[in-house]
């Protein structure tokens, strides 16, 4: 069994290493051609179902790559981006982290001491709910996630999959799993 997913490409506020969570924020110039990019690199892959987070710059980024595969876009609402409350719009580096138990890299996973943020558990829960309810109903495709780096963080860490290093915009993985259930990525 086996899945593609990508972050989508990047925005003025990735630049700035701005919080963006649920703020829709769109592609920038250097964005819509990371995403044509992908798009080049996925064509030689047997993708047969796109599947979006609903936030534009996920959305935009499947769109481009869906163009090449003559596919539609279907949105799923919990793979949108962790909601950070009242950090969005903040710089990273202002923005105080607790790295959440059992959390095996001190980038991550991690939750906030305060500010209304979505738990961390949360995302997890969700972003993992969201893949095995594609995963199941459509089991004979191969489907690409587009969505963000907070859902691939989550989402690497619910799965437990091996090889999960923090996702570079528009930068695709595969996800694969072996015969005795175990998850693992790495970049296309």
């Amino acid at each position: 069994m086996r899945f593609y997913y990508i972050r989508h490409g990047e925005t003025d506020w990735n630049k700035a290493g701005m919080m963006q969570g649920s703020k829709d924020i769109p592609l920038n110039a250097t964005g819509l051609a990371q995403a044509m990019n992908a798009a080049g690199l996925l064509k030689s892959l047997p993708i047969t179902r796109i599947v979006s987070s609903p936030q534009n710059r996920a959305y935009k980024t499947a769109d481009i790559i869906a163009q090449v595969f003559s596919l539609a876009v279907h949105l799923e609402p919990d793979l949108r981006e962790r909601h950070f409350g009242d950090y969005e719009g903040l710089p990273w580096q202002d923005v105080s982290r607790v790295v959440v138990a059992n959390g095996n890299d001190v980038h991550g996973p991690f939750d906030y001491p305060s500010g209304k943020a979505e738990p961390f558990s949360d995302l997890a829960t969700r972003s993992k709910t969201a893949i095995e309810k594609w995963m199941a109903a459509h089991s004979n495709d191969v489907i690409l996630f587009v969505a963000h780096g907070g859902v691939f963080g989550a989402l690497t860490h619910a799965l437990n999959a091996k090889g999960h290093p923090r996702i570079a915009n528009a930068t695709p993985y595969e996800f694969v799993r072996d015969g005795n259930g175990n998850w693992a990525c790495q970049p296309v």
